[in-house]
């Protein structure tokens, strides 16, 4: 029989008359009336070229052709239940590697975080994280090289209506003291102090340390002495600690080392500019049970922020 010849409403009724044996019966199941049922009856018997249920003597009976249906008819239904539940994810069974373009300090952050659920939760899984040298991540995300990306949303600007993004954690730039600086101790650092003494900060990787890039971050030009500039600011507390030098560093990174190498964290004058750090994915990959699952452990992480009065 070709597809062609038959009319998928009535897939419904066939599984009912077949099911129950009887039309009385299927018109209930089915929630119409006997009518209408006995005209379902009328033309499934005109698709099939077969009468499918007969009368013998007080009750009715399926034919062979019938009998043949009832198996394929359930399974065709079960298919269908498949298909209309929710896509499940089982991270126990992950094995998967998801790859995360960042920066160095969001990948401490969120690594720390992260790798001790996926042990317990997912050991399948493994997290690749790609630095992120060049401000394209919308050409990154679309083209599927990589899974997410973890940026600055007011630094690099999202345009591509092909990626979705949400904010994870807010961040803000602090300065880091190191033990015998003679700015240790000071209560609150204002701007000539801290024009006196040379700084450690980052740089993009494309610019240098320039007035937009000190305004994005500060929010205000800080004119501050330069001695070194790295582009991976995870590194930056622990040289400022090795060399004795002040430093300008993300928060998260000056709350990872604090304690360890023991330095004074103060915040900018004027408190610095306040960065939503979003996480970013393909928007083609929303409804995927396995990247939502990831997603919504990184939401669940990124989101219990760090606070230097922690």
């Amino acid at each position: 029989m070709s597809l062609a010849r038959i009319n998928f409403s009535l897939l419904p009724a066939l599984r009912a008359l077949l099911r129950e044996r009887n039309v009385s019966r299927a018109a209930e199941a089915l929630g119409i009336t006997q009518s209408g049922a006995s005209a379902a009856l009328k033309r499934l018997r005109h698709t099939f070229d077969d009468p499918l249920l007969v009368q013998v003597g007080h009750h009715m009976e399926l034919t062979s052709r019938a009998e043949a249906l009832v198996e394929p008819v359930e399974r065709v239904f079960e298919a269908i239940d498949q298909l209309l539940l929710p896509a499940q994810c089982d991270p126990a069974t992950l094995d998967r590697t998801f790859k995360i373009w960042t920066v160095d300090y969001i990948a401490l952050r969120m690594a720390s975080a992260l790798v001790p659920h996926l042990t317990r939760m997912a050991p399948g899984v493994t997290l690749q994280f790609v630095h992120a040298t060049v401000p394209t991540v919308d050409e990154v995300i679309s083209s599927g090289e990589v899974d997410f990306a973890i940026v600055p949303i007011n630094v690099l600007d999202i345009h591509s209506a092909t990626v979705v993004g949400r904010t994870l954690f807010e961040e803000r730039f602090v300065v880091v003291v190191p033990p015998g600086h003679p700015l240790s101790g000071c209560a609150a650092l204002t701007h000539e102090e801290l024009r006196a003494h040379p700084h450690l900060t980052f740089h993009t990787g494309l610019v240098d340390w320039s007035d937009t890039v000190r305004n994005r971050i500060a929010g205000d030009p800080l004119d501050v002495p330069i001695v070194a500039q790295l582009q991976q600011l995870a590194l930056l507390p622990a040289l400022a600690t090795a060399s004795g030098t002040i430093a300008i560093v993300p928060l998260s990174a000056a709350l990872h080392f604090q304690q360890a190498l023991q330095l004074e964290i103060h915040d900018l004058p004027g408190g610095g500019t306040v960065h939503e750090i979003a996480l970013i994915w393909s928007a083609v990959r929303t409804y995927d049970p396995v990247h939502r699952w990831m997603r919504e452990l990184i939401f669940g992480i990124g989101s219990s922020g760090l606070s230097k009065d922690d």
